[in-house]
This record gives structure tokens, sequence and C-alpha cells, in this order.
């Protein structure tokens, strides 16, 4: 699943996500409709944009983690010391600054594994 308030950022990540194999993609443009989606597509991986409106990612992946286990992959351009901080606090996989790779998405995606 991809989470991401730009739809042209998330539809770029589900471009290279269907490039590496993944055929199966979710996408949510918020917190909100994340987690309702979560409960039924029960995703193996989310990547999670940490700045949205209403919800912000590191809040929604701390009510995922109440929800379902699956892996996080954080992504975002933002990487001042509060925010690494902020996300330490969830459980999470790996954690991508944008822009970033397809290179980096997959090694990013093989550390989930």
């Amino acid at each position: 699943m991809v989470v991401d308030d730009n739809a042209t950022v998330a539809n770029m990540i589900v471009t290279s996500l269907r490039r590496l194999g993944h055929n199966q993609v979710e996408i949510a443009c918020g917190g909100e409709e994340a987690l309702e989606m979560v409960e039924r597509t029960r995703p193996d991986l989310v990547i999670v944009d940490i700045e949205m409106p209403k919800m912000d990612g590191i809040e929604m992946a701390r009510r995922l983690r109440l929800l379902h286990t699956c892996s996080i992959i954080f992504s975002t351009g933002l990487w001042d010391s509060d925010t690494l901080r902020r996300s330490r606090e969830i459980p999470a996989s790996n954690y991508l600054v944008k822009p970033f790779s397809p290179a980096q998405l997959k090694a990013a995606i093989h550390l989930t594994n």
C-alpha cells in the first residue's frame, strides 16, 4: 500500500513497485483512508508519506500498529531531528528521503524482508 496525499508521487511509487514485480498495490491519499483500507486489504508493506494533512504518516503508522502487523517504510522530504526522533518511536522497516530512486526503493523493500 502507498499512502501519500500527492497523487503524482503516489503514482510514481506505484509505477516503481510494479516494475519491481509488486502487482497488487493499493493507494490511499491520507491516513484515515489508509487505516480503513488496511482492515480490508491486509498489506504486507505500507509506504507512507510523513507530511500529510489531517493525520501525518507517523500518527497513521502508530494507529496502524494497533490494527495490523506489516512492514512500514516512511517516505518523506523531512529529515530534521524531531521528525527522525518521532519516526523512531514507531517500529518501521525503513526511511526513504524524497526524492528517491527506484534502486533506493528496491533496497528499502529488500531490507524489510
